[in-house]
């Protein structure tokens, strides 16, 4: 990730630790069905990526979209994102899916500590019991399989799992991707898994202190 990207990135972290502490499931689902309509136009990435014009135009495109389809948290989440440079367009909804995914982590991290290793736990295990069998691995990256039916597979397969973990767990098995062949579950079924599932993000809040799918918008 170049370094623009990088910068924005870990400003974005800082300055809504406090936001996305305070945020819930749905700011989270909503951030990520924000991800599919951003993924599915790459104009629109790049609308939103271009600050050559005044500062405010960008974040008043992400009210026009998302203003009356999101909660006020979660839009004021996109606008920031809007505000911030990326090295490349693409890296603007990487950057959303992350923060998505650490307001999932922020909510498990309420319990204590537990919660986010309960959290990390689950989704490990899903993932190895998929893994291990290569007809789960066809049938959930089914690019004919609706995503229902991969939602209620993934749910027989991971019954006590959280509403964090569910959320997650959903996402992993319906985000589009782009794939040569069907067989790409240990390829890219989504991005935050790649780089997320083992290790959680901590809270931003607890690093800076110890050093250390309703698909409500999906079309705009």
């Amino acid at each position: 990730m170049a370094t623009v990207t990088t910068e924005s990135l870990a400003s974005l972290q800082s300055d809504l630790a406090e936001t996305l502490r305070a945020a819930d499931l749905k700011v989270a689902d909503e951030l990520f069905a924000a991800v599919d309509v951003m993924d599915t136009s790459a104009s629109l990435r790049r609308s939103l990526t271009d600050l050559r014009g005044s500062p405010q135009s960008v974040p008043a495109v992400v009210r026009r979209l998302f203003g009356d389809k999101a909660a006020s948290t979660t839009v004021a989440v996109l606008e920031a994102v809007a505000s911030r440079r990326w090295s490349r367009a693409r890296d603007l909804s990487d950057a959303v899916e992350t923060l998505a995914v650490t307001t999932v982590a922020a909510v498990a991290e309420r319990g204590g500590l537990h919660g986010l290793e309960e959290l990390e736990a689950q989704l490990l295990g899903f993932r190895r019991t998929v893994s291990e069998s290569h007809e789960l691995q066809r049938a959930l990256a089914d690019g004919q399989a609706p995503d229902e039916a991969k939602q209620k597979l993934a749910a027989r397969l991971s019954p006590q799992a959280s509403s964090e973990a569910r959320l997650l767990i959903d996402r992993t098995v319906t985000a589009p991707v782009v794939c040569a062949r069907q067989r790409c579950w240990h390829a890219s079924r989504s991005r935050w898994l790649r780089g997320s599932i083992v290790g959680l993000p901590r809270s931003p809040w607890r690093r800076a202190s110890t050093a250390p799918t309703s698909r409500s918008f999906r079309q705009v």
